[in-house]
């Protein structure tokens, strides 16, 4: 629970992997990223200190297998993959996908920023992977990112558990009862005890909510022999998870579903309604149209003008001047229409109108090299630039 975003979950998980292969005697070196991924996963990888290798799509925008196949090998550590990937399209054959990376010897990681599309229907787990983080903000609906706080929880198999991050938390009885602190210098005794070698729990995992009263009440923080380490607040932020949890059992199994299908027929109905050419489809959650001749940053901009949030510009790049889409599960058709109308009207207007655009928000363009280049962070920076 300790990332505090999705990029943070992203970061903790490919650590994760990497402190494996280590654990395992192995040097690997190289992340697979196929080019329709979330966007953070190449920087994720690149930051962890993997070699990015970038895997092409096929025509039909899914992973191309036969590159994979040439791509993955004894240097590779991990493949991260989006399912569906971020032209809303569902990889079919992931749990082929899955045997070639595990063949090389590679562990699969799966993003959840496109969680929402499968809820209730499909689980990472059962496809194959090994490791993957929850956008709680985008499937369970709490707050985004900078606007939170946020959250980006980590899952993995059994045979990772013991590389997440600590403390951990266990039952006093299982580990030194002399300590009522789990701190680390009974961490090896209690995971001789608990677990063997020290290594992944294996078996079924008791249930503490059904545990017998004689054993008491006591919990104790630990940490594992090959756990990575504190990335955050040894909490996470957790109040966060707790809305996300609220959001879960408020709709229940029936209600999740009904979000992925209502995630699903959004999206396609919203794509088949603009004027825009959608090249891929059909969809899961989310759509990528793109704005032909002009510029997809205009457009967005123009789009803000007629009072809708711009879709996300040029991006996945296997659609040129791409304008990605995802009305989620929550808006009905009425606004579906509101925004379809806005696309159009901007789609029927000249380049030239829309390079100056926006022209009725509070700010129009800044200069956005310059606001890279040299960002003020703060109201000191301002005093210091004046």
């Amino acid at each position: 629970l300790q990332p505090p975003a999705g990029a943070a979950g992203e970061f903790t998980g490919i650590q994760i992997a990497r402190a494996y292969h280590e654990h395992n005697g192995e040097d690997r070196t190289e992340v697979v990223v196929p080019e329709s991924a979330h966007g953070t996963n190449f920087a994720t990888a690149a930051m962890v200190g993997f070699d990015v290798v970038e895997l092409p799509a096929a025509e039909d925008g899914r992973v191309d297998l036969e590159a994979l196949r040439a791509a993955v090998g004894e240097d590779t550590a991990a493949l991260m993959l989006t399912n569906p990937n971020t032209l809303g399209l569902f990889e079919r054959d992931i749990e082929e996908i899955a045997g070639i990376v595990h063949d090389a010897g590679g562990l699969l990681y799966y993003d959840g920023a496109n969680l929402n599309a499968l809820l209730g229907r499909a689980r990472p787990g059962d496809m194959g992977f090994d490791v993957m983080h929850y956008n709680v903000h985008k499937t369970f609906a709490t707050p985004h990112g900078g606007g939170g706080p946020g959250a980006g929880p980590v899952g993995v198999t059994d045979e990772l558990a013991s590389y997440l991050p600590a403390p951990h938390v266990r039952r006093a009885s299982q580990g030194d009862a002399s300590s009522s602190s789990g701190a680390r210098s009974e961490r090896s005794e209690g995971l001789d005890e608990a677990n063997g070698d020290g290594g992944p729990v294996s078996g079924e995992r008791s249930d503490p909510r059904a545990a017998d009263e004689s054993e008491g009440g006591d919990f104790e923080l630990y940490e594992p022999d090959r756990s990575i380490g504190k990335v955050h607040g040894f909490h996470g932020n957790w109040p966060v998870c707790l809305k996300a949890c609220a959001y879960i059992a408020r709709l229940g199994d029936a209600g999740l579903r009904d979000a992925s299908a209502k995630a699903a027929l959004n999206a396609n109905y919203l794509a088949s309604q603009i004027d825009y050419e959608v090249p891929y489809g059909p969809f899961h959650h989310e759509f990528v149209a793109s704005a032909g001749e002009s510029d997809a940053a205009d457009v967005a901009k123009r789009m803000l003008d007629y009072g809708v949030h711009p879709p996300t510009t040029k991006w996945p790049e296997s659609v040129s001047e791409a304008l990605m889409t995802e009305p989620t599960e929550v808006e009905g058709k009425e606004s579906l229409d509101d925004l379809a109308a806005a696309f159009d009207a901007v789609a029927a207007e000249d380049d030239a109108t829309i390079a100056e655009a926006p022209t009725r928000t509070a700010a129009r363009r800044i200069d956005q090299v310059a606001a890279a280049r040299s960002p003020r962070l703060s109201w000191r920076d301002l005093e210091t630039q004046n």
